[in-house]
């Protein structure tokens, strides 16, 4: 029970703290001569009077004044225009209130928006009247934040030295200064002990504030913000000055939204008059981007954004003394001709196009030097198979020949004039092709079975000539007498010795897409390496090997293998039945 007591004391104590705590003291900057200037550099002085005229049954006029921050300061002259939220706190006009030159209209309470506190003063009391008055602080009209209590504190007077009466004023009443959080209002009254009428009362109001844009101005605006500036509130002492002459000169400050691609420097111009330019904080939002809370570059009521890109932007402002109340501007900059989104699909398209044409280009070069160099090379394998092909020619001729003598030398006629006959038959198709690089399967077949016969009948042997019914001979194209080498080499190095007993075999047999060529025979065999006894073998060799640089997807493979039992001669056409 003790300890709630004691709470509940210090919860009493802690709600008058705010306003007694430095009610019995005296701010430095008011003790002694009192320093005019200094004083300005932080505080800006309201004060309102009464009554209107000294009569001998009134007292001397009091002016009940009140030192207030002069980081930030609104129009003076119609202050409720600007904050509706004096009109909440609107006092009743008694007829003791009085607006003189430089003076504030004291129906409405004196707007202040930090906390830094306000110090509160009245002419017209001094030591020697002052057991005449008292005073007290009300806070939002309805509490008594202060009981009617006498002055204690005294200093010098500031604005005013002379009273209406003509007397020279030495002192002023000091009555304090005062805090209070924002959207309270505190009230200080003056009235006289013996008949307890209210002679004096101005008001201050703890205001929440952001700020505000009243104007856009461009690059080309230049010469209408410098007007608008030159002449911001100058009629500030005005006191007919009507909202419509006001208006009237504000008719430069536009509120726009939309700007061009060269109108990407902007002034914003502010409502509100500030002492430093750390009083105003601004963030800009472009997109995605934030600059981040910065302090304002100018000591001056406006932000000047500068270099701004396309898009849409938003402006956030704030004011140092209220970091929780921000303002938002939205404004959108056109994007130049070349800024659109159209331009640079379109420039992207052109120089993808550009790049994909230069790179074609490049690959077209290299690949006409590539079919330059292939043509090339052709024709260098060209003229290497003619070659070879024009020493096979003589060889088979000088082989059939050799075949011819040795029957007229056995005096087999009848055989020599067959053999010839066959022999110009075979050697007519052979000269018939001879322009020829590649020759149906069948015609191959033809010739090689011509020249087989011609060899049966020098040495009686029997032979075969098989082909796989899949194989269609007719479709198939192969090198032009690549095969009668190998059979040469069969009949003369195997199966020549045997005369009858001799049996040569060809096989053609298709695998899956290749196809497999095999010349088989029974004689003893032979040296497949030893190339001193024909050029037949070595010659096949050498036009395979060419052959195979020529061909892209096929290729040719040649092996023999020969024993006393016989030689098996393969040749396989890869790729070749695709």
């Amino acid at each position: 029970m003790k300890r709630i007591f004691v709470i509940l004391i210090l919860l009493i104590l802690s709600s008058r703290c705010l306003a007694q705590n430095i009610l019995d003291t005296i701010d430095p900057l008011f003790k002694g001569d009192l320093d005019g200037d200094l004083i300005r550099t932080r505080y800006v002085f309201s004060y309102n009077n009464s009554p209107i005229k000294p009569t001998p049954s009134t007292p001397p006029i009091l002016v009940i004044g009140i030192f207030r921050s002069n980081a930030l300061l609104t129009r003076s002259q119609a202050p409720h225009e600007k904050l509706p939220e004096l009109e909440k706190w609107k006092q009743s006009d008694n007829g003791i209130l009085e607006l003189r030159q430089d003076g504030y209209y004291g129906l409405y309470p004196l707007p202040t928006f930090d906390s830094a506190g306000i110090i509160v003063t009245v002419n017209g009391i001094n030591k020697q009247n002052v057991h005449n008055y008292e005073f007290r602080v009300v806070e939002n009209k309805t509490k008594e934040i202060i009981r009617w209590r006498a002055v204690t504190l005294f200093c010098e007077p500031y604005l005013f030295s002379e009273r209406l009466d003509g007397k020279e004023e030495t002192e002023v009443a000091y009555l304090g200064k005062f805090r209070s959080s924002f959207g309270n209002s505190l009230t200080f009254e003056i009235r006289k002990k013996d008949d307890l009428d209210v002679v004096a009362s101005l008001s201050a109001i703890w205001i929440n504030r952001k700020p505000e844009v009243l104007g856009v101005f461009s690059g080309s605006d230049m010469r209408s913000f410098l007007s608008t500036f030159k002449r911001q509130w100058q009629d500030d002492n005005a006191l007919r000055l009507t909202p419509e002459e006001r208006a009237a000169n504000d008719s430069n400050l536009i509120l726009r939204n939309k700007f061009k691609a060269i109108e990407n420097d902007l002034i914003f111009y502010l409502d509100d008059k500030i002492r430093s330019k750390e009083i105003i904080e601004y963030n800009l939002i472009s997109g995605r981007k934030q600059s981040g809370w910065n302090a304002n570059d100018f000591d001056l009521n406006m932000v000047w954004l500068k270099n701004l890109s396309p898009g849409k932007h938003k402006l956030q402002l704030r004011y140092s003394l209220q970091r929780h109340n921000v303002s938002e501007y939205e404004f959108a900059i056109e994007p130049a001709w070349h800024q659109t989104a159209t331009f640079k699909i379109i420039a992207a398209i052109l120089a993808i196009s550009l790049v994909g044409f230069i790179v074609l280009l490049f690959r077209s070069r290299k690949q006409k030097q590539k079919l330059v160099r292939e043509h090339l090379y052709k024709q260098q394998v060209e003229a290497e198979l003619k070659s070879i092909h024009s020493q096979f020619n003589p060889h088979f001729v000088f082989n059939a020949l050799s075949s011819i003598q040795a029957l007229i030398t056995k005096n087999d006629l009848t055989g020599a004039n067959k053999y010839l006959s066959e022999f110009s038959t075979l050697l007519r198709d052979s000269l018939k092709n001879s322009g020829k690089e590649m020759v149906s399967l069948s015609l191959e077949i033809k010739m090689l079975d011509s020249y087989v016969q011609l060899e049966q009948l020098r040495f009686g042997f029997t032979y075969t000539i098989h082909v796989d019914e899949s194989i269609d001979k007719n479709a198939i194209e192969i090198p032009v007498l690549l095969l009668q080498p190998l059979v040469e080499n069969a009949v003369k190095h195997g199966i020549s010795p045997l005369y009858d007993k001799g049996t040569l075999s060809i096989y053609f047999k298709k695998t899956i897409r290749d196809m497999l060529v095999i010349i088989s025979d029974n004689g003893n065999g032979y040296d497949t390496n030893d190339t001193s006894g024909g050029f037949g073998l070595k010659l096949t060799r050498e036009r395979i090997e060419i052959l195979n640089k020529m061909l892209k997807e096929q290729s040719i493979g040649l092996s023999v293998n020969s024993s006393s039992k016989g030689t098996i001669t393969q040749l396989l056409f890869k790729n070749w039945l695709v």
